[in-house]
């Protein structure tokens, strides 16, 4: 391998296509060409996750500890990772199969992802997949990590703390590679998309919130948000496109 005297780090200055560029060409959202090695990448990954017991998950995101948090008016309106369920980087899920085929996005950090349960019917998250009101929705992390906080941001800019349960809490413990978070968040009818932050490894939910806005500064549109998060190594962020049943 030859190395740049005059960039060591091979840190991309904007003249090759980012992780989420080639994500978003293997996913089939724009055109371009995907490099082998990206392309091994994400299969091996997704390969290397065990699949979701679908009966555990319906228990988890009703459990009564922790009662759905219902946003006030939106809850979210105005964000995967686009694509992810990775969320848990890449969740397979064998019994029953999936509909629509869950995307996979590959991030220089840890990840956020996402499913719907709608009734008893549970989809995983997937790029062009839309959300409605009444649909509860999931989270799940990848990657070696510690602890999350998990931040909702409504059409005004006003920050919502979801995980933990109160701004005075402490950042969510995580363990293991991947998982999912207890409980879920119930969407209403607020018009406007749902955006969701995950910072994860910070000091305090306040930390963690100066992290959410110094994002919301930075992007001035839900690409340019996408682009930000995947350059941010601990912040994770979650565009979903909501429309009325």
């Amino acid at each position: 391998m030859t190395i740049d005297p005059t960039n060591p780090l091979g840190i991309n200055d904007g003249s090759r296509p980012s992780h989420l560029d080639l994500d978003r060409r293997l996913m089939g959202e724009v055109p371009g060409d995907v490099p082998d090695a990206h392309r091994t990448q994400t299969e091996d990954a997704a390969r290397a996750l065990p699949p979701i017991d679908i009966e555990a998950l319906r228990q988890r995101a009703r459990h009564t500890d922790r009662p759905v948090r219902r946003p006030r008016r939106w809850l979210f309106p105005a964000l995967l990772t686009a694509g992810s369920i990775a969320a848990a980087g890449m969740l397979v899920v064998q019994q029953p199969p999936p509909t629509p085929t869950p995307t996979v996005r590959v991030k220089g950090g840890p990840q956020l992802g996402w499913m719907v349960l709608r009734g008893d019917d549970v989809q995983m998250g997937a790029a062009d997949q839309r959300v409605s009101p009444g649909d509860r929705v999931q989270f799940t992390w990848a990657g070696e990590v510690s602890s999350i906080v998990l931040i909702g941001v409504d059409g005004t800019g006003e920050q919502v703390v979801l995980w933990p349960p109160t701004e005075a809490g402490q950042p969510v413990p995580l363990e293991g590679a991947s998982g999912m978070l207890e409980g879920s968040v119930e969407l209403d009818d607020a018009a406007g998309p749902e955006r969701f932050f995950a910072v994860f490894d910070a000091a305090s939910v306040s930390a963690a919130s100066r992290r959410v806005a110094e994002g919301m500064l930075e992007a001035d549109s839900a690409s340019s948000l996408r682009v930000w998060a995947d350059g941010t190594p601990d912040v994770d962020v979650l565009i979903l496109d909501k429309i009325p049943r």
